[in-house]
């Protein structure tokens, strides 16, 4: 429950709220020895810190949650954090170190078909080779993003990446596909 209230602090763009609930959801994980607990808590520092613009911060906590994560074998917390370091990584303006978070976070989600984490960390990675200015390579990411998320029905992601895919084609001067 104290998650969920630090979840909904952030959202709200509330950080120092959602931070302090997560020191309390840190206690408790800490004193009963939930390893799982302390990881996933990790990983929600690293969001808030990435929403606040502290990406070193961000990264910390998130390599915390990676450490936890492959410890415990949590496959899902690992991409989790991969995806999570990617996008800090991106922040910092360090593509080749997002790239390959994102690369490790792909491997592991083909690994064990997991078609919703593996849609996004493509979508992920079409914003690192978009902001490069790797436009090809960026369009090659977010259509095996958009043909996955196609796939699971998810019109949601799908119409974000249709607009996304929009942006690529407009850079590249293909006028006639850049309408939505």
């Amino acid at each position: 429950a104290l998650g969920n209230m630090a979840l909904i602090h952030n959202i709200r763009g509330e950080f120092n709220v959602s931070l302090k609930i997560y020191d309390e959801v840190m206690l408790t994980a800490e004193d009963i020895y939930d390893l799982h607990g302390q990881a996933q808590t990790y990983g929600n520092y690293g969001i808030v810190y990435k929403n606040i613009q502290e990406y070193e911060k961000s990264i910390e906590n998130l390599n915390l949650q990676l450490s936890i994560a492959e410890d415990i074998g949590d496959t899902y917390m690992i991409t989790c954090a991969y995806n999570g370091l990617g996008l800090s990584y991106h922040y910092l303006h360090n593509f080749d170190k997002s790239l390959s978070m994102y690369s490790n976070a792909i491997k592991i989600e083909e690994e064990i078909s997991d078609l919703h984490g593996l849609a996004s960390s493509y979508c992920n990675q079409f914003l690192t080779y978009y902001d490069m200015g790797e436009l090809k390579k960026a369009q090659t990411s977010l259509d095996a993003g958009l043909k996955i998320f196609k796939k699971v029905k998810n019109e949601r992601a799908l119409n974000l990446g249709k607009y996304e895919m929009s942006k690529v084609y407009f850079d590249n001067n293909n006028f006639d596909k850049a309408e939505i």
